[in-house]
């Protein structure tokens, strides 16, 4: 079974032809705050709770996925840019993220072939290929990939996915959580 909170097509929807898809209801509220209180220390779950007087929080907050996304963020004091007031700042703060987890598991050489420094940056050769991946699987209508089309990318940056891909696996960054289990149908 797939769970998803939205139902647009995947892009090879022959691959799940034998799953059923569930699509999930939009998160109250109450099932935000108590995913929050879960997850968070008591001395933070609080401030959590006043961040989703934001609309504009508390409309992502409603999806599983995104409400994991906006707590990670915050437990990690990422929320305080106002990139945070749209979905696409919210997914370009989670990427961040996401990159200075990961340059912190990476020695000097794999930092230098990716443009990284320990502290992760926006500006290197990584974050450029992400941007192009992502503007390929934007122009192909999809939002998954495979290997074939990072190669279509281009040698080099078929060599820097290939760098990546083992740091990928020494990587845990927890942005997705349980729903308590009283939310749960």
């Amino acid at each position: 079974v797939i769970a998803t909170s939205t139902s647009p097509p995947f892009t090879h929807q022959h691959l799940f032809a034998r799953f059923g898809v569930v699509q999930l209801e939009a998160l109250s509220l109450g099932a935000q705050q108590k995913t929050a209180t879960a997850r968070l220390s008591t001395s933070t779950h609080a401030g959590f709770h006043e961040l989703l007087n934001i609309p504009a929080l508390t409309l992502f907050a409603q999806s599983p996925l995104t409400l994991c996304v906006v707590v990670e963020l915050f437990s990690s004091d990422k929320l305080a840019s106002g990139r945070s007031r749209s979905r696409s700042g919210l997914y370009e703060l989670a990427a961040q993220l996401m990159i200075e987890r990961m340059a912190r598991k990476c020695d000097d050489q794999v930092l230098g072939e990716l443009g990284l420094t320990a502290a992760g940056g926006t500006a290197g050769k990584f974050c450029l290929f992400l941007e192009s991946l992502a503007l390929l699987l934007h122009t192909n209508g999809s939002r998954d990939f495979e290997q074939e089309d990072v190669r279509e990318l281009g040698s080099a940056e078929y060599q820097l996915w290939r760098t990546v891909v083992p740091v990928l696996g020494l990587c845990s960054a927890p942005i997705l959580c349980q729903l308590p289990p009283t939310e749960v149908a």
